[in-house]
């Protein structure tokens, strides 16, 4: 014999009561972030960061296997290493510094179309070059 479907519905609202109250525990007790893989770049990993209120950030996740970490010196916890520590008008005024050297490229891409033929380029574009070295890096 199948249960009425009242009592079907009753079990369900019980069910969904008992994972609100879960949530809300959880919610209460954690900082939760949920962020679905496809809303990661590719080539990118997604790490942690906490701000404190007078504009101190620290950066946590796994170190590169190519640098040099000391948990030490960084103040790494059991649980999760440092990776950087900073301040938010540093990371405001690095995101200006790109914005920047994006718009120097861009520009020299177009006055290079535009250079009349057998341009050999002058100091500015030759430190354009080296910027594009350190900036853009080859693969």
């Amino acid at each position: 014999m199948s249960a009425s479907p009242a009592t079907m519905s009753d079990r369900k609202s019980a069910a969904e009561q008992a994972l609100a109250r879960d949530l809300a525990t959880l919610r209460e007790e954690h900082h939760i972030l949920v962020v679905e893989k496809r809303f990661v770049p590719a080539g990118f990993k997604l790490i942690e960061g906490y701000q404190h209120e007078d504009g101190r950030v620290i950066i946590v996740g796994e170190p590169t296997s190519h640098e040099v970490h000391n948990c030490d010196e960084m103040g790494c916890t059991t649980l999760s290493h440092v990776i950087a520590r900073t301040s938010q008008t540093r990371l405001e005024s690095l995101h200006r510094l790109d914005r920047c050297i994006e718009a120097i490229i861009a520009a020299d891409a177009d006055f290079r179309e535009q250079a009349p033929e057998g341009f050999e380029g002058d100091a500015l574009t030759e430190a354009i070059d080296e910027a594009k070295k350190i900036y853009l890096p080859s693969k």
